[in-house]
């Protein structure tokens, strides 16, 4: 499931995981389509 961060309910949990630096354009392109895909199929 897809939804803004606005849409959340108040007691909703989010998991956070940090980077140790920014992350490239290039990887960006590759990592988002991916993400996508499996937040899509999470539930």
């Amino acid at each position: 499931m897809k939804i803004s961060f606005e849409e959340l309910p108040d007691q909703a949990r989010i998991w956070i995981y940090p980077s140790n630096r920014p992350f490239t354009e290039e990887e960006l392109e590759r990592l988002i389509p991916s993400l996508d895909h499996f937040v899509v199929n999470w539930a």
